[in-house]
Order: C-alpha cells, then structure tokens, then sequence
C-alpha cells in the first residue's frame, strides 16, 4: 500500500468514525465536512469508505451535507444496537411494546412514499403518536373481529393487542406520566432518539414535541420495507378513511337536519304571521 492509499484509508476511518458519532454534524466540524465533500466527489475514496465500513458490520445509508454519514450496523455487529442497550430488563411484552412504538413513530412522521424524500424536518408529539398508535390498533382489532387469537399469532398482531391493553395514561405520585403505559413508552422512545442524534426536543406539549432530523427520515427508508410498518400504515389509512366518511355523513345529517329545522321553523313563523294579518 503506498503513502497515499495509507492516508485515504485513515481519512475514510475517519468519516466512519464521524458517522459512529450522531450528534456531530459537518456544519460544526470542519474536517467532517471536507470528509463528506470528499466522498461525494471522489468514487474511489466513497469506494474505500464502504468497503472499511463493511469490514465493521456497518452499512453506510446515506451521505450528505447537512447531515454527515448515516450508518446502520448488520446483524451480529459489535456496533448493533441490544435490547438492553436500549432498556434492561424488558419483558417480552415490553420488547413488542417498544418495537412497535417505533414503528408508529415512524409511520407517522413519514405517512407517504414521497414524504420519505422531502427534507423538511417533522415535529411529533408524545400525545399525537400515541393516539395515532391506538387508532391504528384499533383499526386492526375491528379486521380481526371477535375471533380468539391464534397460538402462533404473527408478532404484529401480539403487539397491538397488548398495546390495546395497556393503559394510555397513569400519573406517578410526583406527577410523571407512568414509564409503563404507552404514553410513557413513547415518551422514553422519543427520548431514545434525541440520546442517538436522530431527534432534538422542541418543547414541553402534549407530553413532550419533539424535531425529527434528516438522518432519522434516512433509517426510516429502511424501516418502511417491513410487514410491521406497511400493517400499521393499511390500519390507519383505512381509520382515516373511515373517519372522513364519518364526517362527511354527519356533516350532512347535520345540514339536512338544520336545513329541515330552518324550514320548519320559517313556515311556522310564516303561518304564524300570516293568521295574525287575518286576524287583524
């Protein structure tokens, strides 16, 4: 390996080692923004950062300016994320629990294909992703109708019936919302993505609002391909079907109902007027 080649392979080691920190961004570093220049100018040194990356069990997903290098680690990487990296001691339960929670994060930043693509930061809340959880479980349990679930149910389907058992809300005695409901599992979601550099907290409303960057939109791409993300995504889109058509129908009941009332009321008022003139 010549001098040049032993360089090259230090500064792609050194993006990648960027990229393993997700909070940094080439907008406040420099060197990581000569780096990523680099790497969308130069196919050979945008070669050399994927093979060295391969070699670590990591997959480069993205490379841009505003967000630097987004990476994802392979199965059995020393970089992978472990359940109890994310939370020890979780129950079974709680692990489906949170696996779906993402999911609906997720699905619910970036409903559409094309949304997917668009580089507008999205703000969710605590409150609206939860609510939007429950309505897609919701939507899913009316499918399966009353029948008992099968023993070898898919996890999907485990997981929102437990969601669906699990309370939203329950208040601490120093008035935190409870770690075990849903509200507090999105919540310790959220707070999952802002420790990874994926999000950053906009404000104290509806249980926390939180900004989703550009390199969370990235791993969502990825995530979208999955049965878990595309079920709960069908649910809501027909829940919001369903709950226009709702509208639609009582809007038009009620303008029926108030045209009739109008109606009934001008002829009384009408009759009422006229027998007083033929009265008088």
């Amino acid at each position: 390996m010549t001098e040049l080649q032993v360089t090259d392979a230090g500064a792609a080691s050194q993006l990648i080692g960027y990229g393993l920190q997700p909070r940094l961004r080439p907008a406040s570093t420099p060197l990581y923004a000569q780096l990523v220049e680099r790497h969308q100018g130069d196919v050979g040194f945008r070669d050399l950062v994927e093979h060295i990356a391969d070699g670590l069990g990591l997959v480069v997903l993205d490379v841009s300016g505003a967000s630097g290098i987004t990476l994802a680690a392979v199965e059995g990487s020393a970089f992978e994320l472990r359940l109890a990296d994310y939370r020890s001691n979780l129950s079974a339960d709680d692990r489906l629990l949170h696996g779906l929670i993402h999911v609906g994060i997720a699905a619910y930043s970036y409903p559409t294909s094309a949304s997917l693509t668009e580089d507008d930061v999205r703000q969710a809340s605590v409150a609206e992703v939860e609510a939007f959880i429950r309505a897609g479980c919701m939507s899913l349990q009316e499918r399966a109708g009353s029948a008992d679930p099968s023993t070898d149910q898919p996890e999907t389907e485990q997981a929102w019936r437990l969601y669906l058992r699990r309370q939203s809300t329950r208040d601490t005695a120093d008035g935190r919302v409870g770690v075990s409901t849903t509200m507090g599992m999105v919540k310790y979601a959220f707070e999952r993505l802002v420790a990874a550099g994926l999000a950053t907290r906009a404000s104290d409303a509806d249980g926390g609002t939180y900004r989703l960057l550009g390199r969370y939109r990235i791993g969502v791409r990825e995530l979208a391909a999955t049965t878990a993300y595309r079920e709960l995504m069908d649910a809501m889109t027909d829940h919001t079907s369903d709950t226009a058509a709702a509208d639609h129908t009582t809007h038009t009941s009620d303008t029926a109902a108030a045209d009739h009332t109008t109606h009934t009321s001008d002829s009384a008022a009408a009759g009422h007027h006229s027998t007083g003139h033929d009265t008088d």
